[in-house]
């Protein structure tokens, strides 16, 4: 079954491309801190809608100022980093200026709704939800369960848009690196096609490149956008600055790229292709460009973007598509079918268990420290 053989081994190679691709989108995405703006755009719209109501006679410079803090609280990293400024001076001015600019760790990029209400709970914000209540328990729970289900919707939403503007960078990202890795689709099937020991060598990557698409889908970047700006409380925590952000993202594409070159399937730029191709080459930056009036470059112009395509459609589909050809050729006796590991995962137990048990925590946590409960009390008639 050479033209199955075929048909996995080029799943194979752009599963391994699109991981190429996630890597770069990635790390532009971490370049650029689109996660964090995202979380932060959010709740920002969120504080408008949903918080500031519950503020009452706030005046527009005081309800600035609560917004402000109010961001301020549901993106900082709460380690040293977040906690060196003191003062009245906003987090967000910190976050100003060039010397700070490369260091990467200080915002959030994820938040959860239990996250979320904790850290609403130990707030200041908390006074007003509460006063929000109407003074009963009920109310109260009414009042932050709205307050968690917009959270959500808000971030569902804000969650479809930059995954819809993600998509579009990683098609344009796919698209430059088939045309500066040479992806040629024909080409690629052919050689696949004519020389078995390629295909085998291709296919013996399987495994370990099934398992780092299955680390970057628990990572949530397999499909080559970013996580969902409300997704789990987790922080980037590289603590690289851009260039070597940069720079370990060239030295994991490099061992892809190897990976497949050692394995002899044809890609990148050589002398012999760029001849073939109608193409010359800019050395300043290796920039291969079609050379006017060859007769091959609009047809590998044409090959090359229809390569950009195939590795825009993302690590799930070719990781699926691996899976299914492998299943495929166990049933006809050619190899082994796939298998899938799975991890459960358990509570631990005396925490908060709900979105409303983090909040009212917090809140009591926060009430303990300064001694509200205790003034509370001692506010209270003494009764018989």
């Amino acid at each position: 079954m050479p033209v199955l053989n075929a048909a996995l081994a080029f799943a194979i190679t752009m599963l391994i491309l699109s991981l190429v691709t996630n890597v770069l989108v990635e790390t532009i995405h971490r370049v650029i801190r689109m996660r964090q703006k995202g979380l932060r755009l959010m709740l920002g719209h969120l504080f408008d809608r949903v918080i500031a109501p519950l503020c009452p006679g706030a005046n527009a410079e005081a309800l600035d100022k609560n917004r402000s803090a109010f961001l301020d609280l549901m993106t900082i990293n709460r380690s040293p980093t977040g906690t060196a400024l003191k003062g009245e001076k906003s987090v967000a001015d910190s976050d100003a200026g060039f010397w700070l600019w490369p260091w990467d760790g200080r915002r959030l990029d994820n938040l959860g709704l239990d996250g979320f209400m904790s850290r609403l709970g130990g707030s200041d914000f908390s006074d007003d939800i509460r006063m929000a209540g109407a003074g009963s328990q009920a109310g109260l729970n009414t009042v932050l369960s709205d307050i968690g289900q917009k959270f959500q919707e808000f971030g569902d939403e804000a969650s479809q848009f930059f995954q819809r503007r993600a998509r579009f960078l990683a098609v344009v990202v796919s698209m430059g690196a088939a045309w500066f890795l040479y992806v040629h689709p024909y080409e690629i099937f052919a050689t696949f096609i004519d020389d078995s020991a390629v295909a085998q060598r291709v296919i013996d990557m399987q495994d370990q490149t099934t398992t780092d698409a299955m680390a970057k889908f628990a990572a949530g970047t397999t499909d080559n956008e970013p996580a969902a700006p409300v997704d789990t409380a987790t922080v980037d925590g590289t603590g690289q600055t851009d260039p070597a952000q940069m720079e370990a993202a060239k030295a994991e594409v490099k061992v892809y790229i190897d990976q497949l070159t050692t394995a002899g399937v044809p890609i990148g730029w050589t002398d012999e292709r760029l001849k073939a191709a109608g193409f010359a080459q800019w050395e300043f930056l290796n920039l291969p460009y079609p050379v006017l009036g060859e007769k091959h470059s609009l047809t590998t112009i044409v090959w090359l973007l229809l390569g950009g395509l195939l590795v825009g459609l993302g690590g799930p589909f070719w990781y699926d598509l691996v899976k299914s050809l492998s299943s495929i050729r166990s049933l006809v006796g050619l190899g082994a079918a796939p298998s899938d590991a799975a991890t459960t995962a358990g509570g631990a137990p005396g925490l908060p268990q709900t979105a409303i048990d983090h909040f009212l925590t917090s809140a009591a946590g926060r009430d303990a420290a300064t001694g509200a409960a205790a003034a509370e009390e001692e506010d209270e008639p003494a009764v018989g």
